[in-house]
């Protein structure tokens, strides 16, 4: 079925990844023509500019005034822990996206003791049954640990302009209660949550494996982590601990100039409609 969708197409767009289009020319070497032998164009995915609010200093304000509201309350942290570094986790409740596991991690490197943890997904009423399964092992994971507990929030989804405000708030914070984005997914496709971090000035660490690490150069833009297992998420998580206060500055700033650059859904349009004018000869 594939063959035949590709003979009747008058040209082909491939999705970005590790080594360009070339994985698609070897399925389909029919298609290395294309663009004078280079193949495919693969024009890159992109993120909507973020508007601020006419209050927006305001409404940051209080998104960090809820954010650490009261320990005793599942959605919220101790105001006392203000001061502490911050891991921030924007996903649905899923297996893939392994939040019991990253918490896990949490746990077992003592990460707990010095930092607070973020997880933002899921329904804000009844979910699914993926979602009550990871809210299930979150919690025993936590039992008996009332410290750690006072130290990890679990927000339910929020809208997109809310999550990339707190984003802002939380990397807008002095050096020492410094905050990143951990994606700790088994795999991600291109992960669009991870650059609107980027964007927000959030130095990121993410996933080796799927579509992250094209455009997250380890020790450059920000971190690779292994995420296949506990050992490798413990791994990232003493690695993000020990990283310098210059050094999450540049991982920052360099993720935020690749995101300008690159992928902007400006561009994004700029380059799919490119790829239509194209056709118009045919």
């Amino acid at each position: 079925m594939a063959d035949r969708l590709v003979a009747r197409a008058d040209t082909v767009v491939g999705i970005p990844g590790r080594g360009g289009t070339a994985e698609l020319v070897r399925h389909f070497p029919v298609l290395a023509p294309i663009n004078t032998g280079a193949g495919p164009s693969a024009p890159p995915e992109g993120i909507a500019a973020y508007r601020p609010a006419p209050d927006e200093h305001d409404r940051r304000r209080r998104a960090l005034a809820a954010l650490y509201r009261d320990g005793a309350r599942p959605d919220s942290l101790d105001p006392r822990d203000r001061g502490l570094p911050a891991l921030l986790c924007v996903g649905r409740l899923h297996p893939v996206k392994q939040q019991d596991l990253l918490v896990r991690a949490w746990l077992a490197t003592g990460a707990y003791r010095g930092t607070t943890l973020i997880l933002v997904g899921g329904s804000p009423g009844a979910g699914t049954a993926a979602e009550d399964d990871m809210r299930h092992r979150i919690d025993t994971l936590l039992a008996g640990n009332s410290g750690a507990s006072r130290r990890l929030a679990l927000l339910p989804a929020l809208p997109n302009t809310e999550v990339r405000r707190l984003e802002r708030a939380l990397a807008a914070r002095t050096a020492d209660a410094c905050s990143w984005y951990v994606c700790p997914s088994a795999k991600e496709e291109f992960g669009l949550a991870v650059l609107e971090a980027m964007d927000a000035g959030l130095p990121v660490a993410g996933p080796r494996r799927g579509g992250v690490a094209p455009y997250l150069r380890d020790r450059g833009n920000g971190l690779l982590m292994g995420t296949s297992d506990q050992a490798g998420l413990m791994h990232g998580l003493r690695r993000i601990t020990t990283t310098s206060v210059d050094d999450r500055r540049r991982y920052a700033a360099a993720g935020r100039d690749l995101v300008a650059e690159r992928f902007s859904v400006a561009r994004m349009a700029d380059e799919l409609a490119a790829e239509y004018l194209a056709l118009r000869g045919y």
